[in-house]
């Protein structure tokens, strides 16, 4: 799936607080590490295009299913160090159906930025892949200067495909929470059994031809 990254070399935080929203009258909220934020307008009209099977929204589940989504991929990748970047979510209404999110690269005093535009009609594995790739850019530009360095597709589509498939969990919250002593619980059980990675790679290439070079570093 072709994704287009747009690239902002411009010092868009010298003006602006890191945790400012992209909206006039936005509802903001910022995940348990400090990483994520999220925000959507208020007056925000739920699009056409939203079903069922989209996730929910809301700016304060969008955080914890990004500090999971981060925990598993850094457990994968056994990632230790912390974070440097940010990344903002938008929530908007999807314009027209299967819209795509897109992630901007911003370049601050503060370091990179990571911003994603969110459209309200996402479906669970297209928002795992989103926040995937967003943080593998994110790693990748640590070190980065005046150049950011890009993420290939295949990557982002396998990790995350791993991870949805491996971890045996979801990673949206729903919208709906159990109310336990005055605590919203989400409660999760989960009854799997180990899946052999290398047998599940040979029955999908049975069945179809490995991408190439050229067709797996398209964007």
């Amino acid at each position: 799936m072709n994704r287009i990254v747009l690239i902002a070399l411009a010092l868009v935080f010298a003006n602006r607080g890191d945790a400012q929203s992209f909206s006039a009258d936005p509802l903001s909220t910022r995940s348990v590490s400090g990483q994520f934020t999220a925000s959507a307008s208020k007056s925000m009209v739920p699009s056409r295009f939203a079903s069922n099977d989209s996730i929910s929204t809301d700016p304060g589940l969008l955080v914890i299913s990004c500090e999971r989504i981060k925990q598993s991929l850094y457990r994968k990748l056994d990632c230790k160090t912390s974070w440097q970047g940010r990344i903002q979510l938008h929530v908007h209404s999807a314009r027209f159906a299967g819209e795509q999110p897109t992630i901007l690269i911003e370049n601050g005093l503060r370091g990179w930025a990571f911003r994603v535009e969110l459209p309200d009609s996402i479906q669970e594995a297209g928002f795992v892949r989103t926040i995937v790739e967003a943080l593998l850019m994110e790693i990748a530009n640590r070190n980065a200067n005046s150049h950011p360095a890009e993420v290939p597709m295949w990557l982002a589509e396998g990790l995350s495909q791993e991870l949805i498939v491996f971890e045996s969990a979801t990673f949206s919250v729903p919208s709906e929470l159990d109310r336990v002593n005055g605590l919203d619980v989400f409660r999760l059980d989960v009854s799997a059994r180990r899946t052999n990675a290398v047998e599940l790679a040979k029955d999908v290439l049975r069945n179809q031809s490995p991408m190439t070079l050229k067709r797996m570093n398209r964007k």
